[in-house]
């Protein structure tokens, strides 16, 4: 990242735990990053559209791409390898020349030429494949433990936890720990009432606002609080300031007043 990227960041209260040279917008092209105030960035290579607020992420090796969203509130942990390319397994080969990939070899474009079939195969890949493509989805109140690999296409719900150096290949419901290569279900963090409740409130939706003097310890008693606080009507949903990175590299911060 630039100095001027930084410095504008932080106008937004975003905080980038690294040096420039360790923080890198884009992985294989440049794409249009949203970050919500209070989240933080440690060193990797981000493709994601959007980070909600007090969530923090990276560190290590990290490489989160083919991320439509990160909620708020996440805590992921170092070496963080998510939505990395696939490759067809149902074709002659899995290797990517046969998708048109490898065309700056004069032999190889002279195997095009006399290969139709490889376009064929790059539009299957495209539509299964793409970048627009089988994006991940990360909940809010997510805890990702370090080392954890999440395959495309998967989503993450609220309140789930993802066990160090598990592979994620599936969808993880919300409030469910799993763990393991592959990841599986380990257990649930809480009963199903109280999910059901945690959802119906989601209160992340308020910042800090809703939690404020609640205890928080204490699930049960923390859901009433939180559900009678919110039967007063004092409490509205907390927008926050935003910072837009565009693929320019140009930085616009956009008000929670707009």
């Amino acid at each position: 990242m630039l100095q001027k990227q930084r410095l504008i960041l932080e106008k937004a209260s975003i905080s980038v735990a690294a040096s420039n040279d360790e923080v890198h917008f884009g992985v294989g092209k440049l794409g249009r990053l949203s970050l919500e105030s209070y989240s933080e960035l440690r060193a990797g290579r981000y493709d994601i559209d959007k980070i909600g607020a007090y969530s923090y992420m990276g560190g290590g090796n990290t490489i989160m791409r083919n991320i439509s969203s990160v909620g708020r509130f996440c805590s992921i942990a170092s070496n963080i390898i998510a939505g990395q390319v696939e490759h067809p397994t149902n074709e002659i080969s899995s290797h990517y020349l046969f998708q048109g990939f490898w065309g700056r070899l004069k032999h190889v474009q002279d195997f095009y030429d006399n290969t139709p079939a490889w376009k064929k195969s790059r539009a299957l890949f495209d539509k299964k494949y793409g970048d627009e493509n089988q994006k991940i989805e990360i909940g809010n109140d997510v805890w990702i433990g370090e080392g954890v690999f999440i395959r495309r296409g998967v989503k993450i719900g609220d309140g789930a936890v993802v066990g160090a150096r598990s592979v994620v290949v599936k969808d993880v419901k919300p409030y469910e720990i799993v763990g393991g290569v592959p990841a599986k279900h380990i257990r649930y963090r809480f009963s199903p009432s109280q999910v059901a409740r945690l959802q119906k409130i989601e209160w992340w939706q308020y910042g800090l606002k809703l939690i404020e003097g609640v205890d928080f310890t204490n699930v049960d008693v923390a859901l009433s609080q939180m559900e009678d606080k919110l039967e007063s009507g004092d409490i509205k949903p907390e927008k926050f300031d935003t910072a837009v990175i565009e693929p320019t590299g140009e930085v616009i911060i956009h008000s929670a007043a707009e």
